[in-house]
Order: structure tokens, then sequence, then C-alpha cells
């Protein structure tokens, strides 16, 4: 459940719905809910079990409950948005009701990874160097945003330059939640 955690584009969330009579519904009442999806969300259709896809929304039909019965239906969206607020609601229609019943809002916070790059010589950037010298560089790439991804990079050498065997290598140190 992500209500008003951070998601990133590309995750999926999962929704689960939950329609209860409590008592108040006429015995062989039907319900029909429906999860308008908003801008910022792919629905993944082949998670919309006992229900149907019709453009942006999730439709159940006919969801019988009888009397303190409860029904539960669920599918799963991709978030498409780069960044911002994603919020969702489901509705409810009742066959013998004129007003529909509406849920609470779900609300994702999109967010993309704050990435700055740094690279380091030793000698240091401007020192005159010979012929033959090794020269040693460290990219030091960090995420100070509010989620993660997969990060790659090239480093392209001058004409001039080339790696030196096994000298490449990754480091990677992940800080922990509560040092931010």
């Amino acid at each position: 459940d992500l209500d008003g955690e951070y998601a990133a584009y590309g995750d999926v969330i999962d929704y689960k719905i939950v329609a209860k009579n409590e008592g108040t519904l006429k015995e062989g009442a039907d319900v029909t809910i429906t999860d308008n999806v908003p801008d910022g969300l792919e629905i993944v259709a082949s998670s919309v079990k006992g229900g149907h896809v019709d453009g942006n929304k999730v439709v159940f039909d006919s969801v019988h409950l009888g009397k303190d019965e409860s029904a539960e239906v669920s599918f799963s969206a991709k978030v498409v948005a780069k960044d911002g607020d994603v919020s969702n609601v489901a509705v409810a229609k009742v066959s013998t009701q004129e007003e529909d019943v509406t849920s609470n809002s779900h609300l994702v916070h999109v967010a993309i990874p704050a990435l700055s790059v740094t690279k380091l010589s030793n000698p240091e950037s401007g020192s005159f160097v010979s012929g033959g010298q090794d020269l040693k560089y460290a990219i030091v790439i960090s995420n100070t945003g509010k989620v993660g991804g997969a990060v790659s990079f090239d480093d392209v050498l001058p004409g001039d330059i080339s790696y030196k065997g096994d000298s490449v290598k990754a480091v990677i140190y992940k800080m922990p939640a509560d040092a931010k």
C-alpha cells in the first residue's frame, strides 16, 4: 500500500477495492464498481480478474452483495507520470439506488531520482602529466531524491588515454534511511 508514499516512473501499484453491504442494500441488488484510473497511471490489463478495461476505466459489473457481505476486487496500474501527485478514487453504483458511493482517495507521490555526478582525478584536473604516467579517476554519482532507480553511465576517455587492465571498479554505498 503506497497511500501517501512515493513511487517512481515504471513502478506498479496494486489497488484493492472492498465493497461492503452493511445491511442497507436490498436483497438481490447488484453493484458495479468502477475505477477511473487517472492520468499518470496505465492499467495493467492482465491484472484485471472478474472485470474488464474500458479505456482508462476498470469496471467490475454485477458484483452481488448479500446482507453483511463484502466483495473484494483488485487490479494493478503502472506509473507513467514523471513526477507529481496521482490521486485515485473508486465508485460503486448500486442497481437499486440513484446515488453512487465513492471510496476514499488514494494518493501516491511520484518522484524522480535527484542525481548529481562528480568526476575526480589524481593528479588533480589541470595538472601537467608526462607520457606513460598513470591517471586515476573516480566518478561519484549521488541520489538525494526520494526514490531510487537504476543508473547507467558512460565515461568516454580522449583518444590519447586508455584504460589500464582491470582498473575499473564499482563501489556502491547505501545510505541508511535515517541518515538523510
